[in-house]
């Protein structure tokens, strides 16, 4: 029990650690912000508070009470972990915290053996009843589209005549984004591509929708004013609002508010390109749509400036 104690009150202080930022997480690079609340409360915040109540139980010696939450927390971490693979995510906090819950519930196992896989199994069918019996990617469904429409020549950065057409899917929230961003630019331009940011729309992100407008607006007064928001709006938070984004970064106000039809027609072009969540995401191709390359992800730049020369 002790020990159990000592691996609980840990696992409490790696949650901990958790909403104070000092983990990196790739979740809005992979499109599961929708499994980041749960009833409006960060679901961390609720690791934290099951992490102290085994603590609580351990220190209090119920032992009996202390193995069934701390094996149902197994179940949910089993859950939490399949979802995760389902969206191509890799996060250190989730194995520790997930691994650490492992020891502690092993710790604890029960003199009536069967308890453990009942109690994981309740913790399993909680939560794919709290969200869904499959993965959701957090990516906004685009309106009905009648007919392809052509993307304005002012949406475009490049030679008119370039023979390779570039699209790439950027989320301002994206940590991975953010980091590639300024290189990724110089290598497309340097390339004589003619190339694109398309930005996804992501129904947990309060300004996903006000973003993508914006970046369109940016990218219609040319190259200096769209490499301007980028500088400005790369790490913004997945969780802020409007409002909020506005208090902290005021040079992106002559942006936002201002309605663009493109956008709607954006997210209808994401599924064209098979878009499945995960940002960065380039697309190339030649102007009959041969494809020259595609990456998404942990982009491999020297790969995608090779490509593009040829």
């Amino acid at each position: 029990m002790r020990w159990a104690a000592v691996l609980a009150i840990l696992q409490a202080a790696v949650a901990a650690s958790r909403l104070a930022g000092i983990w990196p997480c790739s979740e809005a690079c992979a499109g599961g912000g929708f499994y980041r609340t749960l009833g409006g409360v960060d679901v961390v915040a609720l690791a934290l508070g099951a992490d102290v109540g085994v603590a609580v139980l351990c220190l209090a010696s119920q032992r009996s009470w202390a193995a069934i939450a701390a094996w149902v927390l197994v179940g949910v971490g089993a859950a939490f972990t399949a979802i995760a693979v389902a969206l191509g995510m890799f996060c250190p906090f989730c194995l520790v915290h997930h691994g650490l819950g492992l020891i502690i519930a092993g710790l604890l196992w029960p003199a009536r053996w069967w308890i453990a896989p009942l109690a994981c199994s309740w913790g399993a069918l909680a939560t794919n009843a709290a969200f869904h019996h499959a993965p959701i990617v957090d990516v906004a469904e685009p309106a009905a589209v009648s007919a392809p429409a052509a993307v304005p020549s002012a949406a475009w950065r490049g030679p008119a005549e370039a023979a390779i057409q570039v699209e790439a899917v950027v989320d301002p929230s994206c940590a991975h984004c953010a980091a590639v961003f300024d290189d990724l630019r110089l290598i497309l331009d340097r390339s004589g591509v003619r190339w694109r940011i398309i930005v996804p729309v992501r129904p947990s992100q309060p300004a996903s929708a006000d973003l993508a407008a914006a970046a369109q607006q940016a990218a219609a007064e040319g190259p200096e004013a769209m490499d301007a928001f980028w500088l400005s709006a790369l790490g913004v938070k997945a969780d802020a609002t409007t409002a909020g984004i506005l208090a902290l970064r005021p040079e992106l106000a002559r942006w936002f508010h201002r309605p663009s039809p493109q956008v709607a027609l954006d997210q209808a072009r994401l599924k064209t390109l098979r878009f499945a969540g995960r940002t960065p995401l380039i697309v190339a191709r030649r102007g009959d749509g041969t494809p020259v390359g595609r990456w998404e992800g942990d982009l491999d730049l020297p790969a995608i400036a090779a490509t593009l020369r040829r």
